[in-house]
């Protein structure tokens, strides 16, 4: 039953630069400044979420040495 909950998420999150590059495309732009656009907020988002995740396991790590004294 987790396989087909993760399933339904991830379809949506899968589909959705297809879904954001239709407009674009049916503007008239080319396809391969669409892919850049979406390529760059890709590496944004991917760069943002690592800071994240980088604050995160730092506390995250500094709380456990602080606990294990």
């Amino acid at each position: 039953m987790a396989t087909q909950i993760n399933e339904i998420h991830i379809a949506p999150l899968a589909a959705a630069p297809v879904e954001a590059a239709r407009p674009a495309l049916r503007q008239g732009r080319n396809l391969l400044f669409v892919i850049a656009i979406e390529a760059a907020t890709l590496y944004l988002t991917g760069g943002i979420l690592g800071i994240l995740l980088g604050l995160t396991a730092s506390i995250l790590f500094s709380q456990l040495r602080r606990f294990g004294r």
